[in-house]
């Protein structure tokens, strides 16, 4: 019995060996391949955020764009994505972020810690963070980590087996076309719940500290790059707006007073821009009809694109 447990041990110790070594290898050369990438010079702006700027704002609308956001991406996210793409060189001028009612949920949090939810979101960011930011997630969730590892190996490969450009990796993103016209109580309702109440037990969510601290972090990195930042908070539907908890308005709105005194950041408003029905996908998104509204709004409001 004690050399059956001997062996056991034996193997499971040579097996996370070996997966860690394989982790750490693939790790640096991910991140080697990333600085070698380029933007096409004619590319100034970058679009980010969450499912809302993904499917509002058409970078082919919008002249000289790309949209990188990617449904459900947290500031923390957003932030060391850019970190990744901004140190490489590049002609980025403007950086387009969605800002909405529902960006300082905290909900998001559980993207970074929760293990559910981090078998998702490891495999598309973890590789992109900073090495001293990776040590302290493992801390946090040693068991997390190590049931994600795999799907980040098998994610990493798929990347390698394509061209080093940047749409080839999982954390790039896209504009999202969607003909889709379901603005329904039924998904009204779904958006509210998923947006502003806590997934496991129903009540109304507190907010993110994260949220804010990382969006913080994504304008410091704005100013010290001398890239202008637009906010976008892109049309929601009258019927879904109605029902969003007044606390999160206010928060919203006491975020955007603060930031108003800063010189490299616009605040771009469109929550209550008046759309017909089919320009909406769902509840809080707009399909290809009002994201071509909405892109060309933003290019007459803002003068340098």
């Amino acid at each position: 019995m004690k050399i059956f447990l001997k062996k056991s041990l034996c193997f499971i110790f040579v097996g996370l060996f070996s997966t860690l070594a394989i982790f750490f290898t693939i790790n640096y050369l991910y991140n080697a391949r990333i600085t070698k990438l380029t933007f096409d010079k004619n590319i100034s702006t970058l679009i980010c955020g969450d499912s809302h700027p993904m499917s509002s704002l058409d970078d082919k609308v919008i002249s000289n764009s790309v949209n990188i956001c990617l449904s459900s991406e947290c500031y923390y996210y957003t932030y060391y994505k850019l970190r990744k793409i901004l140190n490489n060189d590049n002609n980025i001028k403007y950086i387009l972020l969605g800002m909405s009612f529902h960006s300082f949920e905290k909900n998001y949090d559980k993207q970074i810690f929760e293990t559910k939810k981090i078998k998702e979101m490891y495999p598309i960011y973890f590789l992109i963070l900073e090495n001293s930011e990776k040590v302290y997630l493992v801390k946090k969730n040693p068991t997390g980590f190590l049931g994600s590892i795999p799907y980040i190996i098998k994610e990493a490969i798929i990347t390698f087996l394509k061209p080093n450009e940047y749409n080839n990796y999982p954390f790039w993103g896209y504009y999202r076309i969607s003909e889709n016209t379901n603005l329904s109580n039924a998904n009204i309702k779904a958006a509210i719940e998923r947006h502003y109440h806590d997934t496991d037990s129903g009540l109304l969510q507190d907010f993110s500290d994260i949220q804010l601290e990382y969006l913080m972090k994504i304008l410091n990195i704005c100013t010290k790059k001398n890239i202008q930042l637009y906010l976008a908070n892109t049309p929601i539907s009258n019927e879904y707006f109605s029902k969003i908890p007044e606390k999160f308005i206010n928060h919203y709105y006491n975020i955007t007073k603060k930031l108003e005194f800063s010189k490299n950041v616009k605040i771009l408003d469109y929550h209550n821009y008046q759309l017909p029905q089919n320009c909406y996908g769902d509840a809080d998104h707009l399909n290809s009809n009002g994201a071509k509204i909405i892109s060309e709004e933003i290019i007459s409001e803002i003068n340098d694109f």
